[in-house]
């Protein structure tokens, strides 16, 4: 995802409200970067309801295949991503929550990406206990 000078930022989403400014500020960036600025009201309603329910989110090919795979080698698995709460329901509602012993929403940590602190709680999920 292009930053547009400001990369997102999770944990300045509080409720539904910040969420729809954050996301009409974003659309109107990338209507901008496109050289669709003048599309942008016409746009944003339709963008926002596409992804408001997230169910345009797909795995990708061979997804669900390899994620199976390293469950039945015993591989553990942890997602560190800079996402909202519903990280974890999002997940289960595509059919792969179950093969992570750990999802981590940065908006639920309390950091993001790049902070080490959250590749620190993925580490320690794998681990099983605190690092140094």
């Amino acid at each position: 995802m292009a930053e547009f000078g400001r990369p997102y930022a999770s944990l300045r989403v509080r409720g539904p409200e910040a969420r729809a400014a954050f996301y009409r500020e974003l659309h109107q960036r990338v209507c901008l970067a496109l050289g669709l600025a003048s599309w942008f009201k016409r746009l944003q309603p339709r963008l926002t309801a596409r992804f408001a329910g997230r169910a345009e989110w797909h795995l990708v090919e061979a997804a669900t295949t390899i994620l199976a795979a390293l469950h039945e080698l015993n591989v553990s698995l942890v997602i560190a991503a800079n996402w909202d709460r519903d990280l974890p329901d999002l997940l289960e509602r595509l059919g792969i929550g179950h093969y992570f012993r750990r999802i981590i929403a940065s908006q639920s940590a309390g950091v993001e990406k790049p902070d080490e602190r959250l590749f620190r709680c993925a580490l320690e999920a794998l681990s099983g206990g605190t690092l140094p």
